[in-house]
């Protein structure tokens, strides 16, 4: 006699089965070629489909009936009992779970259909509560988390997710959707699985929120020397990484891809106006335009020449000045200064805050 105990794992679920026993003889795939073949690498023969028909169901039986050394079983079995309907409660035999049948007619009954004897007795699975195959995590997409898991065990199974150990009401399928998901709902998730032989409870797995790149703090303009170093930063939050790219006047900057953008020995020509975009996986952000301002020094442009003069007659030297403004004029004479009352408050020459620069006269 089969014993369901033994069957091959390759058998689908369902009314037949094969065990352990079967001697590879070719009988049951010649009579119901449908439900039976062989498994090459084991060989013996499983069941690969249960009968869906009547007489699916009559060859599969032949098949058991003939079989030499009784290796096929049938789950689905009828056994008077002559007690009163009521009295018949589900008990254990063997790991295996049994309905109480009462029927008198003795026909086969499979109580996964309602128009077959809806009180035989019920061969099923070996007894076992639930097992997490696998809990999947799918990504968020557009603020929207899906959990789902796979469980076995005997049927009925339930389902009860939890967020950090607390139970979330109304979360009762096999998976969960978080619509909206926000950082308040970032956390460790996990599901209960129950029947009425046991409950286990899945790995926990970690939902993280995502959020986009944000500027919290707009850099403020900056005004630096000709020759000093000017250095480009932008506060922000957001999920890491980030990636940056950053931009003066309007136009991409080669190579510009850190947090902080450093310009050494600045020139006049690094005078503009900067800005950075902000990268990460869900979004990016571009900042406000820094204005960067350089200083240039003071030049003296002076024709050098020789000024041959009248004793007691007035000198007017006047150089051409370039630089930024404000400036400080100190003249010199024969590397001394010259004193107050010959100092022309018109003809000056000039020193500017980052630098200084005297004329003098020949």
């Amino acid at each position: 006699m089969a014993d369901i105990a033994n069957k091959y794992t390759k058998n689908v679920s369902g009314q037949f089965y094969v065990d352990d026993q079967c001697i590879d003889c070719d009988l049951c795939r010649e009579t119901a070629p449908d439900n039976f073949k062989r498994s090459d690498d084991g060989g013996y023969s499983f069941v690969f489909s249960q009968p869906t028909t009547p007489e699916e169901e009559a060859l599969c039986e032949e098949a058991m009936e003939g079989c030499p050394v009784e290796a096929i079983g049938n789950l689905f079995l009828s056994v008077c009992r002559g007690a009163d309907p009521q009295s018949a409660e589900p008990i254990q035999d063997r790991g295996v779970l049994q309905f109480g049948c009462l029927c008198e007619d003795g026909k086969h009954a499979d109580i996964s259909r309602p128009s077959a004897c809806s009180e035989a007795m019920y061969w099923g699975d070996p007894i076992t509560g639930p097992s997490i195959v696998r809990l999947l995590e799918l990504p968020l997409v557009c603020q929207t988390a899906s959990f789902s898991v796979t469980a076995s065990g005997v049927a009925p199974l339930f389902y009860r997710w939890r967020k950090g150990g607390t139970s979330l009401t109304g979360k009762t399928n096999n998976s969960l959707i978080v619509v909206g998901a926000s950082a308040a709902d970032g956390g460790s998730y996990d599901v209960v699985v129950s029947n009425a032989f046991g409950v286990v409870t899945s790995d926990p797995v970690m939902l993280s929120f995502i959020g986009p790149p944000i500027i919290t703090t707009q850099a403020p303009d900056q005004v630096v020397a000709w020759g000093q170093t000017i250095r480009l930063a932008v506060p922000h939050s957001g999920t890491p990484p980030f990636t940056y790219q950053w931009f003066k006047n309007h136009a991409q900057l080669p190579n510009a891809n850190t947090q902080i953008y450093t310009i050494t020995n600045a020139q006049t020509t690094d005078a503009g106006l900067y800005n950075v975009a902000i990268i990460n996986s869900v979004g990016f952000v571009s900042s406000a335009l820094i204005q960067v301002s350089i200083g240039a020094p003071p030049a003296v442009v002076f024709t050098n020449h020789l000024y041959s003069i009248r004793y007691g007659t007035n000198l007017f030297l006047t150089p051409m000045v370039t630089g930024d403004q404000p400036w400080q004029v100190r003249w010199t004479k024969n590397g001394g200064g010259v004193e107050e009352p010959h100092h022309d408050d018109n003809r000056k020459s000039c020193v500017r805050r980052t630098g200084r620069v005297a004329s003098r006269a020949p």
